[in-house]
């Protein structure tokens, strides 16, 4: 079956890419302001390029050169954008301290690039210390131009620095850590894609789109070296791909598929404004591991054709797709459903509308019970995953399986089995409570009960 799906991963609340560049140029002329001038040199210790470095990673290479282009013309027309140390408008661009400006656009690009999903603290580090090196190149280049010594550049723009670059680069470092959460949406836009589907990846958030499909085009590369795909079905995949940043696009879908952060209030908008946008003949289903498929649907007007379609991660990897029949699912949209599912090369399992469904129903109290383990001592992360691999014939542990689930999505899916069905049995543990609070989410976060690097 040839259809276009869309895969929405964000409720539509934010404004275009024009805002986020605009947003971008405005953040680094409010860092501008911060900045202490130095003897000796004439360049000022500034905090500009930490906010070039978070601007990157932010909002992806395109968006976050594009912004800084526009900073830069802003202060080349004289608005007080730059730093107050120095000469003014287009003067400052092409004076000593140009050549640090000038290369901004380079260097948010590369972050971006370099920074990827932003899954990985590695390379987080990679990204932000990539882009200060650019930054002193640009400004090293006219520096010697100018002086006509490449020690004096060095002497000037260099060494009074160290220090406090490697202070941003800590700082960069732990910012963008919190950034790039990455989507059960990609997998699903890449699986789709793969097997025939135009596909369009919807998104709010400025830059994600990029990240995302950078993370899609390096696991169908990843597909090519393992020789599961060709160069040419690569390719073919990649071209099914568009990308939105608006809910307007499901107008012509026959499928929407789902996939955003596991909330209700956010999942409950999300339908309500495809339900209005969508084709009247459409299927929407969604992609929750836990919350309720009878509650989403009674958001629409076509609760009938509102369906559960919980895939598992990573969703190019995994077979199983739990096909979850809300109260008021159609036999004709279950049916559809299951076909779709076939025609992906996945298995399709029908189960009834339950707090956690079949999957997470199980799997999360396991995981829970481990996590208790680790808090009261009785055994170390390592060797509680070891016991259930060996001694339970577990391809992989609960503790490293919660760590590529995300303990965020953990602890909500073990919240809503708490809450809708009652029972203690599904209290989160308290470990588990501290670790999301502490940002230790998991592989997307770089650490969670394990430490994950490149």
């Amino acid at each position: 079956m040839q259809a276009q799906t869309a895969v929405v991963s964000a409720p539509s609340l934010a404004g275009r890419r024009a805002l986020a560049v605009l947003l971008g140029a405005a953040l680094v002329a409010i860092a501008a302001q911060i900045a202490i001038p130095l003897p000796g040199t004439p360049v000022p210790m500034t905090l500009q390029p930490l906010a070039v470095l978070l601007v990157g990673a932010l909002l992806g290479p395109g968006l976050g050169a594009g912004s800084m282009i526009l900073y830069l013309a802003l202060g080349a027309a004289g608005l007080p954008v730059f730093t107050p140390y120095g000469l003014p408008g287009l003067a400052r661009l092409v004076g000593p301290t140009g050549g640090y400006l000038l290369a901004y656009p380079v260097a948010a690009f590369a972050v971006g690039k370099i920074a990827g999903d932003g899954r990985r603290v590695a390379r987080l580090a990679l990204a932000a210390a990539a882009g200060l090196v650019l930054i002193h190149l640009g400004g090293l280049a006219q520096l010697a131009i100018l002086t006509g010594s490449g020690s004096g550049a060095v002497r000037l723009g260099t060494l009074p620095f160290l220090a406090g670059d490697l202070v941003k680069l800590v700082i960069a470092v732990l910012l963008l850590a919190v950034v790039g959460a990455g989507t059960m949406g990609n997998g699903i836009a890449h699986v789709f894609a793969q097997h025939g589907w135009d596909t369009t990846l919807i998104d709010v958030a400025p830059g994600l789109l990029e990240r995302v499909l950078a993370v899609i085009r390096t696991n169908l590369e990843r597909q090519v070296k393992k020789g599961s795909v060709t160069a040419e079905q690569r390719d073919a995949a990649l071209a099914r791909i568009r990308t939105s940043m608006s809910l307007d696009s499901v107008a012509d879908a026959q499928l929407v598929v789902e996939a955003a952060t596991e909330q209700p209030d956010v999942k409950f908008k999300i339908f309500r404004d495809i339900d209005r946008l969508a084709p009247p003949a459409a299927i929407l289903a969604s992609n929750t591991s836990s919350i309720s498929i009878t509650a989403i649907a009674a958001q629409t007007k076509r609760p009938a054709q509102v369906i559960g379609m919980h895939f598992m991660n990573p969703v190019p990897v995994m077979p199983l797709v739990e096909v979850v029949r809300g109260l008021e699912t159609a036999d004709k949209t279950v049916a559809e459903v299951v076909e779709v599912a076939k025609a992906l090369g996945k298995t399709p399992v029908e189960v009834n509308d339950a707090p956690g469904f079949v999957s997470n129903r199980v799997l999360m109290p396991m995981i829970n019970e481990a996590i208790f383990c680790v808090m009261e001592g009785v055994a170390t992360p390592e060797a509680i995953d070891t016991v259930m691999k060996l001694g339970m014939n577990h391809p992989v542990g609960p503790l490293a399986l919660a760590d590529l689930i995300g303990l965020d999505v953990c602890l909500a899916i073990l919240e809503v089995l708490h809450r809708d069905l009652g029972d203690d049995k599904y209290r989160a543990a308290p470990l588990l409570r501290t670790l999301v609070a502490a940002g230790r989410l998991g592989r997307k976060s770089g650490r969670g009960f394990y430490v994950y690097r490149d």
